[in-house]
């Protein structure tokens, strides 16, 4: 039986944090962001005195509300998306063999986790939606559509399989070959379709170890079956100031909205980013 996990705005953003099991993947998957703060009339906001409970209250509520990370789905992301939607139904009913698979590269901190994460989100939301028999609490065993692993240093055949293991809570003794028979087994019980390894980067393919790595998820692939608000001037100076980074770019705006709140400006200007200091 598969229980949903508790809907806590409170709660830590899981997007900060890579899942390790099927129940941190769902925390992501069900988040829901702290809510719009209601405010009083300005008049009434001015007039509190910095000391009245009440007001930190809503700053605190107002700071919570524009730290939460918003994600965007750029045009970047639904590309991304439709191939992704477009290989799993290639593979759907595809006979027994290879399995088609995307490779996503580019530089550090362009958002490429976040990207792959938002798709499994909305993937496995579409199929909640869709197919909401699957997910039923009487179901036999947990139907988890969406495996996302995240690789470490050096990573060898024996931990791809080990990490699988644990995101399923398969246990994780015995030999490889043990552990492969039990990960494929709950890959085929939990009726998982996309299977997303994060930072295949730390495969050095130019090795045994990392070619091993390599044909050992390909073994698993196998047998697991607006409106613009914005001009390009200030895109300009966005791009500027983060290094592109996608992590800079909501660091720079929610600690802009945070001081726009704290100075009492209620707006983010270029001053304010301005005086932000980016690590």
């Amino acid at each position: 039986m598969m229980a949903l996990p508790p809907k806590d705005s409170d709660s830590t953003h899981p997007g900060l944090a890579e899942p390790r099991t099927k129940e941190d993947w769902f925390a992501y998957v069900f988040y829901e962001p702290p809510p719009r703060p209601r405010l009083p009339p300005y008049d009434t906001y001015v007039a509190m005195a910095e000391d009245d409970p009440e007001r930190r209250r809503l700053i605190r509520s107002r700071n919570r509300y524009h730290s939460a990370l918003v994600l965007a789905w750029t045009p970047a992301v639904q590309h991304f998306e439709s191939e992704i939607t477009e290989l799993l139904d290639a593979n759907e009913m595809a006979p027994p063999g290879a399995r088609l698979g995307l490779l996503i590269d580019g530089p550090p901190t362009v958002g490429k986790s976040t990207l792959v994460k938002m798709i499994g989100r909305k993937f496995e939301l579409d199929l909640r939606e869709d197919f909401p028999e699957r997910f039923a609490p009487d179901r036999l065993g947990a139907y988890v559509p969406v495996v996302y692993i995240s690789l470490a240093d050096q990573v060898t055949p024996k931990q791809i399989s080990i990490a699988i293991a644990r995101y399923l809570n398969v246990p994780t003794s015995g030999t490889k070959d043990t552990i492969d028979d039990r990960v494929l087994t709950a890959l085929k019980a939990c009726g998982t379709q996309l299977l997303v390894f994060d930072d295949l980067h730390f495969l050095d393919c130019s090795q045994k170890e990392g070619r091993a790595s390599n044909d050992h998820i390909k073994f698993i692939a196998n047998h697991a079956h607006e409106k613009k608000s914005l001009t390009r001037r200030h895109w300009r100076y966005l791009h500027d100031r983060t290094n592109g980074s996608i992590a800079g770019l909501h660091a720079l705006i929610r600690r802009s909205a945070v001081r726009a709140v704290k100075l009492g400006t209620e707006a983010i200007t270029r001053e304010i980013m301005d005086s932000i200091v980016l690590s």
